[in-house]
């Protein structure tokens, strides 16, 4: 089965010039490029958007580890679908939309761009760039562990090589089967009300999607897309823009029986941070579901 993965990595180049919200943080530049250099390790095709800010340091990436299958795509942010929409709107309502919706919309039309130029892919997937990171994950996954320093520049700290591998994307495929996959977190991080009121819906939400993975069959996209694409348009005539994870928690809503579901409840896992031991008790966790867990789920991760 052809299997594709889309993310991109976008930092801004100072404080000044940063009209899209983005991070700025040097340590989490560092997650993205590692943890890239990480998920290139499930050898498949790998697509990553980017500008010409940033474009060198993939460049450099890529012949430093051999990341062969990595496809490096410059398209200034501003170009991406709704991008210059949202612009608009964050002008006229600026204290209302601090956030980086940009590159949160641009996921959906990233993978849209993607499954156009390949349409007889069998799975497609977004999957965010800095996903494997000790945060995440528990140290026992990354044989490199005894190489981490807990500094955001040392790469060892994202070699989760027992999740982030070749087999990754056939635990996924065959999971999602059919179907597109829904992972939510049931801590509700998006006002429900103003996703029900921009989107014209009455939904009881237990639990909101995340944006960190997205996709599955490629033969359910096209529909995908062209919900996403109705929301967004809401969205712009309301003036008022939802978090592209708020959009998709309706869009799953609208459409059980398209998706295959995992629910969690907590990021954290049992190897905290050194910061967190004592808070992220056993107790803790015995009364929730980690987001690791969904690896788990799908047969991809050790117990």
């Amino acid at each position: 089965m052809d299997t594709k993965i889309v993310t991109c990595l976008y930092h801004p180049a100072s404080a000044e010039a940063n009209p899209f919200n983005l991070h700025l943080e040097r340590a989490r530049l560092d997650r993205y490029v590692y943890s890239l250099a990480q998920i290139c390790q499930l050898e498949v095709p790998i697509v990553c958007y980017t500008d010409s800010i940033s474009s060198g340091l993939l460049i450099e990436l890529k012949k430093k580890n051999s990341l062969s299958n990595l496809e490096i795509k410059t398209l200034d942010l501003i170009k991406a679908k709704h991008s210059k929409a949202i612009q608009e709107i964050k002008k006229k309502h600026s204290l209302q939309f601090n956030f980086y919706h940009e590159i949160d919309w641009a996921k959906i039309d990233f993978l849209e761009r993607e499954l156009f130029l390949d349409p007889t892919i069998d799975y497609l997937y977004w999957m965010d760039s800095g996903l494997s990171h000790p945060g995440l994950f528990p140290n026992r996954y990354n044989p490199n562990r005894d190489k981490v320093t807990g500094m955001s520049a040392n790469p060892y700290g994202y070699t989760f090589d027992l999740i982030f591998n070749k087999d990754l994307p056939q635990s996924l495929n065959k999971w999602a089967s059919n179907k597109l996959i829904n992972i939510g977190n049931s801590l509700i991080f998006h006002n429900t009300n103003d996703i029900n009121s921009t989107l014209n819906k009455s939904h009881a939400y237990s639990h909101l999607t995340i944006g960190g993975i997205i996709g599955g069959n490629a033969q359910s996209l096209p529909s995908f897309f062209e919900r996403f694409e109705a929301c967004a348009q809401l969205c712009i005539e309301k003036e008022f823009i939802l978090n592209h994870e708020a959009i998709m928690s309706s869009m799953f809503m609208d459409d059980l029986e398209s998706y295959k579901n995992f629910c969690f409840s907590t990021w954290y896992h049992d190897e905290p941070d050194s910061s967190l031991i004592g808070q992220i008790t056993p107790e803790y966790l015995s009364q929730h579901t980690s987001f690791y867990e969904f690896f788990k789920e799908i047969g991809q991760c050790p117990a």
